[in-house]
């Protein structure tokens, strides 16, 4: 990748956001990155591996995969340009990657070493800033959840359920669960969660398959 490109797609990245060109130079001629192109079908990270850099999408799209603790359900999304990997799990109590992150197509991604990470919060105010922003809204989005009035509709619980246990509010997805489960999630019957996404199927919303809900676009369900 030129090293122009390579510009233009870290400024497109939160962390680099609202650097100045001087300062990118610097960051790119003092920094280790170390760039890999992933191709289809390859797995970037896997869930439980140690966070031990932050990882950059730059370009491609990739699959990310989430389990439920009990490995009982799982969602599975995509995920498309210029992205940080979990930087969440590079510090805190708990320093694994909980996703993993498959190539969907070929994808061209820099990693930074922790200790090169910790030298930049130092060096840049921007990129320490970017990254507590980063962060804090994470904190933010996720402490919200829990207080938002608990809906009484069956198909506004199923809804909510979806969206909780998604990266992104958008886009296609896959939910890799039994009726079964899905009902004791939403807390109602497997006959009456299984009427209520035959219906939001037929309105064209989501295809069901045996043990998998696929929802095209997240968006149109609220």
């Amino acid at each position: 990748m030129e090293r122009l490109g390579v510009y233009d797609k870290l400024l497109m990245i939160p962390l680099f956001t609202g650097m100045g060109k001087d300062e990118l130079e610097h960051i790119v001629a003092k920094t280790k990155l170390l760039f890999q192109k992933v191709e289809k079908d390859e797995v970037v990270v896997s869930e439980g591996d140690r966070c031990g850099c932050l990882w950059f999408l730059l370009e491609g799209t990739l699959l990310v995969e989430t389990r439920s603790d009990d490995h009982g359900f799982m969602v599975v999304e995509e995920q498309s340009g210029c992205h940080v990997l979990q930087p969440e799990c590079a510090f805190g109590l708990r320093q694994r990657f909980t996703r993993t992150y498959k190539a969907l197509t070929t994808c061209n991604l820099i990693s930074i070493d922790k200790n090169e990470t910790q030298r930049l919060t130092t060096a840049s105010l921007i990129f320490r800033l970017n990254l507590m922003n980063l962060l804090s809204t994470r904190l933010q989005k996720e402490g919200h959840k829990a207080w938002r009035p608990t809906p009484h509709d069956l198909r506004q619980r199923i809804v909510r359920f979806m969206a909780d246990h998604c990266q992104h509010p958008s886009g296609r997805k896959v939910f890799k669960i039994k009726m079964q489960r899905l009902a004791d999630e939403v807390n109602d019957s497997r006959r009456n969660v299984s009427q209520c996404l035959n219906v939001m199927q037929q309105n064209g919303l989501l295809l069901l398959r045996r043990g998998q809900i696929e929802v095209p676009a997240l968006e149109k369900l609220s």
